[in-house]
């Protein structure tokens, strides 16, 4: 796992298929100042994290710190829920009581 902010956005990036022109295009941030952030040779302000981590659906603790918290954890499910349809997250909710009462 790389160990600076710059790395796991480009990680965070790469892993969903997001082109940098992408990115650029849906957050109105520059090609090239996307570049010089994931080539480190910038840091990304908090606002152009809050963004990248909402787009990337990470918690802002993954790419300030490198770590996840547990509600943090829970946030990341509720987000990746949103663009599931009620039949999924119900599938997900009996699976997930599942999983409670094998404890």
């Amino acid at each position: 796992m790389n160990s600076n902010v710059n790395d796991r956005l480009k990680d965070a990036r790469e892993y969903l298929g997001l082109t940098i022109e992408i990115v650029s295009n849906f957050l109105d941030i520059s090609i090239e100042k996307l570049m010089s952030i994931e080539n480190g040779q910038e840091r990304p302000d908090i606002d152009e994290i809050h963004m990248l981590s909402k787009l990337y659906k990470h918690p802002e603790s993954y790419f300030l710190e490198g770590v996840y918290s547990e509600n943090e954890d829970v946030e990341l499910l509720a987000r990746a829920s949103d663009d599931l349809s009620e039949k999924d997250r119900e599938s997900i909710l009996r699976f997930s009581k599942i999983l409670s009462e094998m404890k």
